[in-house]
């Protein structure tokens, strides 16, 4: 037996490609009235490559029995037990971090922006249990939402001044949500591909048959997924579900065996 375990544990942090981190958000530009903690690095976070967790190991099995082995003396134990192999690969990696933001905004980005986190939401922004809990099956994977749109809410606006002309928008002032710090995350994955092999003599040195059997997703492991970035608006909390806020998108993973056989000499 010979075998290959390695496992890492690297966060991976920035602030690179973020809005909320070129200058400092004080109190009077911050929606809730206080200076976003980070001075000018308030996006300094998890960043979205970020698979915190990864473990690989790999392995070779040889059969005990066979020639010059255990019942080499032994026509059956021989030809039916010896010369095969027994291969494997598992693989994990923990999920990419989700990031919320929100739609409507003028402020500092055009469109899209952070919203405000609800007090005493941050970690019960996830709801309805595991993704692919009971019930669910691919005809309806893409139904439930798995977070919950109460837990954030709209920017406040600076106030137009006086004589505004009409139909004028007002800025959006700067949210409070984390970056990413919001104990959300995709589900984490893990797979297992495992194959057989045994070499035939054809002749007694020579040629020889080589059969193998390939099995991927041994487990038949189905893995959900939903967009890494998520798009909060104040539609999903009038109407919870009306958008594809928190909902998966993706399943993947299905077993499938592979045969082969080749002629060597």
């Amino acid at each position: 037996v010979s075998y290959t375990l390695n496992y890492t544990y690297s966060p991976n942090i920035g602030d690179d490609g973020t809005t909320r981190s070129a200058f400092p958000v004080t109190a009077i530009a911050s929606s809730n009235g206080h200076a976003i903690a980070g001075n000018n690095r308030a996006d300094r976070d998890i960043v979205a490559t970020n698979v915190p967790q990864n473990l690989n190991f790999y392995g070779l099995a040889k059969s005990p029995f066979g020639k010059n082995k255990i019942g080499a003396n032994n026509w059956l134990v021989r030809n039916l037990a010896g010369g095969w192999q027994l291969a494997g690969i598992f693989s994990y990696n923990s999920g990419n971090p989700v990031f919320v933001i929100a739609s409507g905004c003028t402020f500092p980005a055009t469109g899209t922006c952070m919203p405000d986190l609800v007090e005493g939401k941050l970690n019960s922004i996830r709801k309805n249990g595991k993704f692919g809990g009971p019930g669910v099956t691919y005809a309806n994977y893409t139904k439930q939402s798995y977070l919950d749109p109460s837990a954030f809410s709209a920017p406040n606006s600076f106030p137009l001044p006086a004589g505004a002309k009409k139909g004028a928008v007002a800025v959006t002032k700067i949210g409070d949500s984390p970056r990413s710090s919001l104990n959300i995350s995709n589900p984490s994955q893990y797979n297992l591909d495992a194959a057989v092999q045994r070499s035939f003599n054809v002749t007694p040195e020579r040629v020889k048959f080589v059969f193998r059997a390939d099995c991927f997703d041994v487990t038949n492991k189905v893995a959900f997924s939903m967009p890494q970035t998520q798009t909060w608006s104040q539609a999903e909390a009038t109407n919870p579900g009306s958008t594809a806020f928190g909902k998966l998108t993706g399943a993947s993973g299905n077993r499938k065996f592979q045969f082969s056989g080749r002629i060597t000499f």
